[in-house]
């Protein structure tokens, strides 16, 4: 694709958009069924703006919202922006209509057009919609904004402008951690936070409430360092569709990291939702096996005893170890004396899958004082900062 030089304009010019002569790089992403390569895995979306982008400052977003609104939603275009109200500048972002938005939905032929880091003027022409959509028409929209709070037009075929406002919400630096968790967050969102000195956590957590909330395109999730499930999520899982869990596996595949914890309601979890059993490599149907949790304890060099956990069944380890079964990362033993993996971390694709056989959401683990320094030796290099 050949893409011809572009005018530079100022944000002055932008919104409303005057009527000058200026060439607009119209950019097709046609990206169904493309695959993520996320933060850290040395790869990139097609035709996304330079590195430098990467490195904006995050900044909070100070717009009044309405009670009830949903996170990250611009008021005036309509617009809500990236995952739980959180996206990563310079990456692709999701943008989707709430519900019961009065505009019209997304059109094939429709465009977002925005600023790259260099203030010049992008137009992201949505292209092939997904199979789950009604005919022509889709919630989501995809784009790559410049910078915090960048302008936002919504344009039509013919270049009329639907809506226009600005990617609202908390933009992210490329340094800081972005977990998503459906289900229980399981305290990741106090990693580095002292309210003592007034220090802001270290990691940035979005917390999904509805399936609504989760982009329907690999592109999405980019940025997106962790997923984190939880079996009080199933709800949202079961209510996915099936262009969004193509979406959430292409982005793991592409290098994603998944972390699912199981115990006491894991076997429900698997049974309800059969694609997540499939894509983690554990089998549904087994019985809930006691777990002593004396390894745990000693991993955690805990001073708090934990009582007997319930735990659902990990494949057994393989000899010379399993790509499919996955390395150890945890082994103990069952209340019986039998050997016991509590947790594993499998390949998936490009990306990881970790699982343990305890949950972590359960009442038990979460008054434990070392349950967040468990989930951050879990993930060396990733959640490692000092809780």
């Amino acid at each position: 694709m050949t893409l011809m030089p572009l005018e530079r304009l100022s944000r002055r010019d932008f919104l409303p958009a005057p009527a000058i002569s200026v060439r607009i790089v119209v950019l097709m992403i046609c990206l169904f069924g493309a695959t993520a390569l996320p933060r850290g895995t040395g790869g990139s979306w097609p035709l996304a703006p330079s590195a430098a982008a990467a490195q904006a400052v995050a900044v909070a977003d100070d717009m009044p919202t309405r009670d009830g609104d949903p996170a990250g939603l611009d008021a005036e275009s309509g617009w809500v922006i990236g995952i739980g109200g959180i996206y990563r500048v310079g990456h692709w972002t999701g943008l989707h209509r709430p519900s019961g938005d009065p505009v019209r939905t997304l059109a094939s032929t429709d465009s977002i057009e925005t600023l790259d880091p260099d203030g010049v003027r992008v137009r992201f022409t949505q292209g092939q919609i997904t199979p789950s959509s009604p005919a022509g028409q889709a919630r989501w929209a995809y784009a790559v904004p410049g910078g915090p709070g960048a302008p936002l037009r919504w344009l039509d075929a013919e270049g009329n402008v639907v809506s226009q406002g600005r990617f609202a919400g908390r933009a992210i630096e490329r340094s800081l951690p972005w977990v998503v968790a459906i289900g229980d967050s399981l305290g990741i969102e106090q990693i580095g936070r002292n309210d003592l000195l007034a220090r802001e956590a270290t990691v940035a957590v979005s917390q999904v409430a509805s399936a609504a909330e989760l982009p329907d395109r690999a592109a999405g999730w980019e940025g997106v360092d962790l997923l984190v499930i939880t079996p009080n999520g199933r709800a949202v899982l079961r209510a996915l569709d099936p262009a969004q869990v193509a979406a959430l596996t292409a982005w793991l595949r592409g290098g994603g990291r998944l972390f699912v914890t199981l115990g006491r309601t894991g076997a429900e979890l698997l049974a309800e939702v059969g694609w997540l059993a499939e894509l983690i490599g554990i089998e549904p149907g087994a019985a809930i096996q006691k777990l002593d949790p004396a390894s745990l304890e000693t991993y955690t060099t805990s001073q708090t005893p934990l009582p007997t956990l319930d735990g659902y069944p990990l494949p057994a380890a393989a000899a010379g170890g399993s790509a499919i079964r996955g390395r150890t990362l945890l082994s103990g033993r069952t209340t019986a004396r039998q050997t016991a993996r509590l947790a594993i971390e499998r390949l998936e694709g490009l990306g990881r899958v970790g699982v343990t056989a305890f949950g972590l959401h359960e009442p038990d683990m979460a008054t434990w004082p070392q349950r967040l320094t468990l989930v951050t030796r879990l993930h060396p290099g990733l959640l490692d900062a000092d809780p």
